[in-house]
C-alpha cells in the first residue's frame, strides 16, 4: 500500500508493479464492509444501510456509496471528484430531481469540503444538494497525525504483534496524512502539540517538527496537501454535524530523552471521539446562515461515543431521523 511521492510534481503514485483499484462505486458493498469476507469485525455502513432498505430505500437507487483510495489527499483525487459530480447529478435527475443528501464519515468530510470550494459552484450545489451530514469528521486534522509521522501509529493493537516502526514507511508516504495535519486554523501557535526533551512543536515549526523526525519528504508533501482546506470556510450546503465527546483522545505527545521519534510518545489526553480531537469537529459549529451562503448548520453531540462504530445504531423508529440524512429529498 505504500506511496512513491515525487516532490516535484507534489504527487504521489503507487509502488513499481502495484496496482490498487477501489471497486463499486455507486454500489453499497464496499463501503458497507471493510472486506469482502463480511466477517463481524469488518462492518462499516452495513447496519446504516440495512435499515434504510427496511425503509423503502433501494442499493444503488437512492442509496448509493462512492468510495475513493483514502491514501490520498484530495487534490490527487481528481477522477473520482469529476464522477462523483457526475454520480451527484445522475441520482438527482433518475429519482425524480430529488436533491442529494450527502453522508460523510471521517475524512470523507474534509474531501467534500475540498470539493465544494473547488469541482462546484454555489448554483450547482444549490440545485443538486439538500444537506451533507458529517459524522466524525476531522475538519481541522487531527493530533493522531504528528504521531503518525514521527513514530508510526498502529491504533493502539500489541506493539509485539504490530509494531509502529513497522507501519511508519508506509504512513508517512500517504498524503493523506498530510492533508490531515493538525490544521493552522484550529490550532494556533502556542498549542504544543509535541513534546521533546530537545524543543516544542507547534503550528509555527512545522518544516523543523518533520527535519527532525528525518523526514522531509513530508514537508514537502505538507506544502502541497496539509493546507488545501485553507480557513475551513463554510461549505456552501446546509450541514449536519455529529460529534463525539467524553471519550480519551491525544492532545500532545511527549517523548523523554533518547525516545523522539522512533519509540512511542507518552500521551496527554483531551476530548474527542478518541480519534478526531473535539476542536477540530467543533470547526461547523463557526458555520451559520450568514457564512454558509444562506444555508444552516446544526450540530448534535453524542458524549462517551466513538462514531466509527456505525454498527451500534438499534433498529427502532425512533432512528428514523438517520434515515432523513440519507434519502433524496424533493424540492
Amino acid at each position: 500500500m505504500q506511496l512513491v511521492y515525487n516532490t516535484t510534481a507534489g504527487l504521489s503514485s503507487n509502488m513499481p508493479g502495484v496496482d490498487i483499484r477501489v471497486p463499486g462505486f455507486e454500489g453499497t458493498d464496499s463501503v458497507e464492509w471493510l472486506d469482502p469476507s463480511k466477517a463481524s469485525t469488518g462492518l462499516y455502513f452495513y447496519t446504516l444501510v440495512d435499515m434504510m432498505v427496511l425503509w423503502g430505500y433501494s442499493r444503488g437507487k437512492d442509496v448509493k456509496g462512492a468510495p475513493f483510495d483514502w491514501r490520498k489527499a484530495p487534490n490527487e483525487l481528481n477522477d473520482f471528484l469529476l464522477i462523483l459530480k457526475s454520480t451527484i447529478e445522475k441520482t438527482y435527475y433518475y429519482n425524480g430531481n430529488t436533491k442529494v443528501v450527502i453522508v460523510g464519515h471521517s475524512m470523507g468530510n474534509p474531501v467534500m469540503l475540498y470539493f465544494y470550494h473547488n469541482y462546484v459552484d454555489q448554483e450547482w450545489k444549490d440545485k443538486f444538494i439538500k444537506s451533507h451530514v458529517s459524522l466524525a469528521a476531522p475538519w481541522g486534522g487531527s493530533m493522531q497525525i504528528v504521531r503518525l509521522f514521527a513514530s508510526g501509529y498502529n491504533m493502539n493493537y500489541y506493539r509485539v504483534i504490530l509494531p509502529p516502526s513497522k507501519l511508519r514507511a508506509m504512513q508517512r508516504s500517504f498524503t493523506s496524512s498530510a492533508f490531515l495535519f493538525p490544521s493552522k486554523s484550529v490550532w494556533n501557535a502556542t498549542d504544543v502539540l509535541a513534546i521533546t526533551d530537545a524543543k516544542n512543536y507547534t503550528t509555527s515549526n512545522i518544516e523543523q517538527f518533520f527535519k527532525d523526525v528525518n523526514y522531509m519528504v513530508g514537508w514537502e508533501q505538507y506544502k502541497h496537501s496539509g493546507t488545501l482546506l485553507g480557513n475551513l470556510e463554510a461549505p456552501g450546503v446546509e450541514v449536519h454535524c455529529v460529534i463525539g465527546t467524553g471519550m480519551d483522545t491525544p492532545e500532545q505527545f511527549n517523548w523523554p530523552k533518547g525516545y523522539f521519534p522512533d519509540y512511542p510518545p507518552y500521551i496527554t489526553n483531551g476530548d474527542g471521539d478518541g480519534t478526531v480531537n473535539r476542536k477540530s469537529a467543533e470547526v461547523c459549529l463557526r458555520w451559520n446562515e450568514k457564512n454558509n451562503a444562506g444555508h444552516k448548520a446544526s450540530f448534535v453531540f453524542l458524549f462517551n461515543f466513538y462514531i466509527f462504530i456505525l454498527g451500534n445504531l438499534p433498529r427502532t423508529p425512533q432512528n428514523r431521523t438517520y434515515g432523513n440524512f440519507t434519502k433524496p429529498f424533493s424540492n
